[in-house]
């Protein structure tokens, strides 16, 4: 469940809730604005799935489906967007999906970070920055 509140009035302003089997992973979503996107991260038993929210109403702009990460968890806090992509870290692996409908544009391996911490990375204007 997320909902988007109006600060002025203290009132909300819509409810997303997602219409299917809850996640038994335990770990309540993670929801992130970049401009005027909202993604939202979601735990699964079997993965993370990233949807893209439209900030009006609260439903879903990736309207096939939402992008999918093979990993234990991510952390949103991690990612960064573009114009055209958000870039997601999980593990040792940064994934790359379209703005437009979610769908996976590259992954890429990361080196191990032998314990230091997760990647967080950094969109520029031609390349990605994971220091």
């Amino acid at each position: 469940l997320v909902r988007m509140l109006n600060l002025a009035t203290g009132r909300v302003k819509w409810t997303h809730q997602e219409d299917r089997e809850a996640s038994l992973a335990g770990a309540p979503p993670q929801v992130r604005a970049w401009g005027e996107h909202i993604y939202l991260a979601v735990r699964r038993n079997h993965g993370v799935e990233l949807d893209r929210l439209d900030m009006s109403d609260g439903t879903s702009a990736w309207k096939s489906n939402t992008a999918f990460l093979d990993a234990d968890c991510v952390n949103l806090a991690n990612a960064d967007a573009d114009a055209d992509r958000i870039y997601v870290p999980a593990g040792n692996t940064l994934s790359a999906f379209a703005l437009k409908d979610g769908k996976s544009a590259w992954e890429a391996d990361l080196p191990d970070t032998r314990g230091a911490g997760g990647w967080v990375v950094k969109a520029g204007q031609r390349l990605i920055s994971a220091p």
